[in-house]
């Protein structure tokens, strides 16, 4: 069954997203509940949508952006008086959805939901990142077995990867220094006027590729990631990412974000006449509050993509196991959604079922691996390129059916993207409880082999029918009914030493490499690389010097050392030296040096100059000598044994107290520097008082200096506190060391 048959047309999208409307002119009832508590002056974050929303699909695709722009151009304008008096923060402009973004007081609700051409205001929600179910205990019997599950490399067998296809996320963001992941950017690294065009963060954060919690990496690890690490990690390892941040580093974003996100990937360089959005999008991201409800807020946005030809995937949610749990936006009609199995092929307890609540369609509409997949973690700032992390929940299997696209748009790129997703529809393994599509795992497992003969190819060939593509099969032509491993070779195939003899027959196995053997795999000949007559493998002495005679053991009277003092015995002018004694090159001992004659060699000595006379222990330190406590005073002398150590003492060994700071001082009492958040922080104490005018400067690691501008400080009984964000972003390098400056003096620390 085609499950995108009864969605021909993006524009029906829209319906969604006007079931949202209660009447013209409204403040939707979220809004209300919201400021009912609230006073006038309050702020409130808000999104206000103009009337009569762009149909998509009543447009030339060529023309869509231009048009979208032009009717929000029209919202803005009659909006533009009232928000000039009342936005309390620079209004965003949504074009994607007809609407503007705005900070407002409540007082002003009720003129902007009655101006001329306003459909409705509702509130600009936060969302948060919603936490990942955890995995089975222990992990599956095959590590990587996802891959094989979906039937990816068969598709790898015949040449296709991903190549020239475009796969874009709207995640935490992705640590582009994973070596699996990085070289897949669109964007340049080295050069910055890519960044732009190829990384979004409408959270203003990072301008170029940043991930702070993982999950964004991880979701792209299963899309492109490569086999840097020594395994194949991603399904489509070939294509290009660009990405959306549309999560703060702190796990949270806003409906106007996302709108934002949504916006830009239907133009990332802003020149709508280009053709630079991405083939497929993934969203592995649910809006929590959204259990079984049908909004339609994303409904515009993915109806632009769509229309443009961007296939939009989405995480069905982990709110399983129980029916009606379809979540926003993967349960709108345009989203493809993607519930999550094991490696047994079961539906994991946490995946989303549905129907969906938007059109009660079947929901999820495709399963994919989302237990235990092996995925990219973060490097640590680039410490650990290739560091691997385990993912859980729909999260990491809407990345599988997102690869499973590339790789299908790579072997068919002139098919369109709703063709491909009809193909992955229909050609997916049905899963059961029942035949059919059914509302625990959707059509089935995605089955890559299958819609690529759906799109119109062939079967892989696999000439000796051993499971494993020709184009992947190391070892062709097995026996039949032999069993292979994943390079398509059995027992008796294998050579592990390469000496032409399979492991089955080869009674001599790990053969150094070009040593003739027989049919046995065993050297037909001994080895015997000094030429000495005595065979390499009962050679004690290899390498004897050519002509010289040797012993049964193959050693020459040059190479034998019997004392094993590292003299041989032909040089020797003292053999029989005890084992441990230190010798000259003569072989003979050498009597160390006792300066203080004590009885224990300078060598082992840990006190010199030991007065004449006075015992000593094994280290050669008399009672006159020792410090227990490690305070530079003798015991003998130490009237305060005992003292901590790293305590400033008298000649006595006693605690000095260090008078207190003079009046006017400042003491800094942190500085560091957090390298994952860019983020400098420098605390100090000071009696200046609330009035005191405290400044600080940097020492970077370029070797140059700089003072902050602008920064803010916190004063309370005495302690000061200020931080900077993006430092090394602003300033060109990190700090080494800091200087706070005050009206009576400074002082400087080193960075932590």
């Amino acid at each position: 069954m085609n499950l995108n048959k009864a969605f021909t047309g993006a524009h029906l999208l829209l319906a969604g997203l006007l079931a949202m409307n209660t009447q013209a002119g409204s403040l939707d009832p979220a809004l209300e509940a919201a400021i009912a508590d609230l006073n006038p002056g309050d702020p409130v974050d808000v999104i206000i949508r103009c009337e009569d929303p762009l149909d998509p699909g009543s447009v030339p695709v060529k023309d869509l952006i231009p048009a979208l722009r032009n009717k929000a151009n029209a919202c803005e304008t009659s909006l533009t008086n009232v928000l000039e008096n009342t936005a309390l923060e620079p209004p965003v402009t949504l074009w994607i959805i007809n609407g503007i973004a705005a900070t407002v007081p409540v007082a002003s609700l009720n003129g902007l939901v009655h101006r001329a051409g306003v459909d409705v205001v509702y509130l600009n929600e936060t969302v948060e990142l919603p936490p990942e179910p955890a995995g089975a205990p222990g992990n599956p019997p095959n590590t990587f077995w996802n891959i094989d599950a979906i039937r990816a490399t068969d598709l790898w067998g015949i040449g296709y990867y991903g190549t020239g296809v475009v796969v874009a996320t709207m995640d935490t963001g992705v640590d582009a220094l994973h070596a699996d992941i990085g070289p897949k950017w669109r964007g340049d690294p080295d050069n910055p006027d890519t960044w732009s065009d190829n990384w979004f963060d409408p959270n203003g954060e990072h301008a170029g590729p940043f991930d702070a919690s993982g999950h964004g990496t991880g979701v792209m690890g299963v899309i492109v990631g490569g086999n840097a690490g020594g395994f194949d990690m991603g399904v489509a390892p070939d294509a290009q990412w660009i990405a959306v941040k549309i999560f703060n580093d702190r796990g949270q974003s806003k409906y106007s974000r996302i709108h934002q996100g949504f916006q830009w990937l239907l133009d990332p360089d802003g020149n709508g006449s280009s053709d630079d959005a991405p083939d497929i999008l993934n969203s592995s991201w649910v809006l929590q509050s959204t259990q079984n409800e049908c909004t339609g807020v994303f409904a515009a946005d993915i109806a632009a993509l769509r229309t443009v030809g961007t296939a939009v995937v989405f995480a069905a949610g982990n709110t399983g196991p129980s029916y009606d749990t379809s979540m926003e936006p993967a349960n709108n009609p345009g989203s493809l959604s993607v519930g999550a199995i094991d490696y047994y092929r079961n539906v994991i307890t946490s995946s989303s079922r549905g129907p969906s609540a938007c059109d009660g369609g079947i929901y999820p509409k495709l399963a994919s691996p989302g237990q235990d997949v092996v995925t990219a973690g973060l490097t640590t700032n680039g410490a650990n390129p290739t560091n691997i992390a385990f993912g859980t929940g729909t999260s990491f299997a809407a990345p599988h059916v997102a690869g499973a696209m590339a790789v299908l748009k790579s072997a068919y790129p002139g098919k369109s993207m709703d063709e491909i997703e009809s193909a992955i529809s229909d050609g997916a393994l049905d899963l059961g409880p029942t035949t059919g599509p059914d509302d625990d795992s959707g059509a089935g497992l995605v089955d890559v082999v299958e819609a690529y003969m759906l799109l119109g190819g062939s079967t892989p060939s696999d000439s000796d029918q051993d499971g494993v593509a020709d184009g992947l099969d190391f070892c062709p032509g097995t026996p039949a009914g032999e069993t292979v491993d994943a390079n398509g070779c059995s027992a008796s195939q294998l050579d592990s030493d390469g000496d032409g003899v399979n492991d089955a027959l080869d009674q001599c196995p790990g053969t150094p490499a070009g040593t003739a053997v027989d049919a046995n795999g065993c050297p037909t000949e001994p080895s015997d690389a000094d030429q000495d007559g005595v065979a390499d493998g009962s050679d004690l002495c290899p390498g004897t010097p050519a002509g010289e005679t040797v012993d049964a053991n193959g050693c020459s009277a040059s190479q034998l050392d019997s004392d094993g003092d590292g003299v041989n015995d032909a040089l020797d002018q003292c053999p029989g030296t005890p084992a441990g004694t230190e010798v000259d090159a003569d072989g003979c001992a050498i009597v160390s040096p006792d300066a203080d004659q004590d009885g224990v060699p300078d060598s082992s000595d840990q006190c010199a100059n030991t007065p004449a006379g006075e015992a000593v222990d094994a280290n050669g330190c008399s009672v006159s000598q020792l410090d227990s406590d490690g305070d530079g005073v003798s015991d003998a002398l130490d009237l305060c044994s005992g003292t901590p150590s790293g305590t400033v003492v008298d000649a006595d060994g006693c605690p000095v107290t260090e008078p207190p700071p003079p009046a006017g001082s400042i003491i800094v009492t942190q500085a560091s520097y957090n390298a994952s958040q860019d983020k400098v922080t420098v605390s100090a104490t000071s009696d200046l008082g609330k009035q005191a005018d405290l400044s600080v400067t940097f020492t970077l690691e370029n070797g140059n200096d700089t003072t902050s501008i602008g920064m803010s400080w916190k004063n309370k009984n005495g302690h000061w506190e200020t931080s900077i964000r993006r430092f090394s972003r602003s300033f060109g390098a990190a700090p080494v060391s800091v200087t706070v400056s005050g009206t009576e003096g400074s002082v400087s620390a080193p960075v932590q």
